[in-house]
């Protein structure tokens, strides 16, 4: 049902969580091609044609704006994140998942009951989407061996907004404790002991229509970009691990004032 022609790649996801997390392998920058399946690129013509297509962003906007212009139950959204995560694992190295679904199901569901009773509704399919891009981002730069619930509560953090505030991160993860009896709350702090990114005030703007321009931008930064390729590095191609898509938490914000 969820299934689509076109998949919005990960690219300026995968940077952001490295820049917010203040986060950089050996110093450096690691693009969306470091944590790309090569094999799948190279042999597959039916997923060569998809890369081919991701190129055209107007398809890409037309098709989003289609999902968010619907009334979605959480069933729905649950089967559309899915998808998501398969469109994901066709294209990056994404660590195998390993949620039950009884875990997945009572996430999304008290993460949509807290939405509710804060009358927010309207933002709750766009924030799970974004939820699901992160934590498979967060999950491939930071070379988790698996995604799990764990991974989906740190990611949270992502969302932070002019929306979703550090008190409302505090609610939902004393929600999700109680629901899962863990220290939900732990896992959304950052190595300070904050709530939240470690880099909040990043002011960090690219064209996220042009990749070409943020690269361009990261470097005018002052950042250094990891080589994909190294003559040294394993070319794993058969690994299950991938990287995934971060959204651009600044733009994402200004557009729910």
């Amino acid at each position: 049902m969820y299934g689509y022609s076109v998949i919005e790649t990960l690219d300026f996801e995968i940077v952001n969580v490295q820049i917010s997390d203040n986060y950089l392998k050996n110093g450096k920058i690691r693009l969306s091609d470091y944590f790309t399946r090569k094999d799948v690129l190279t042999e597959s013509n039916i997923i060569t044609d998809t890369i081919s297509k991701m190129k055209c962003k107007k398809n890409i906007d037309d098709e989003y704006n289609e999902r968010f212009s619907h009334n979605y139950s959480i069933d729905d959204i649950l089967e559309l994140l899915v998808s998501d995560l398969d469109a994901y694992s066709l294209l990056y190295k994404v660590p195998p998942i390993k949620i039950s679904n009884v875990e997945w199901e009572l996430l999304f569901y008290e993460l949509g009951k807290y939405y509710h009773n804060r009358g927010i509704d309207d933002f709750y399919i766009e924030d799970m989407i974004s939820l699901n891009k992160m934590a498979v981002s967060k999950a491939m730069v930071y070379e988790d061996d698996t995604i799990s619930l764990n991974t989906y509560i740190w990611s949270l953090r992502y969302l932070e907004s002019n929306i979703i505030t550090e008190r409302n991160l505090e609610d939902i993860t004393s929600q999700l404790s109680f629901t899962f009896g863990i220290d939900a709350l732990s896992l959304i702090k950052n190595e300070t002991g904050k709530v939240g990114c470690l880099n909040k005030s990043f002011g960090f703007e690219f064209d996220v229509g042009s990749k070409d321009e943020m690269i361009k931008t990261l470097v005018n930064d002052g950042y250094e970009i990891e080589d994909p390729n190294p003559i040294n590095k394993d070319d794993s191609s058969t690994c299950d691990k991938p990287k995934q898509k971060v959204v651009k938490f600044s733009d994402y914000a200004n557009s729910k004032k």
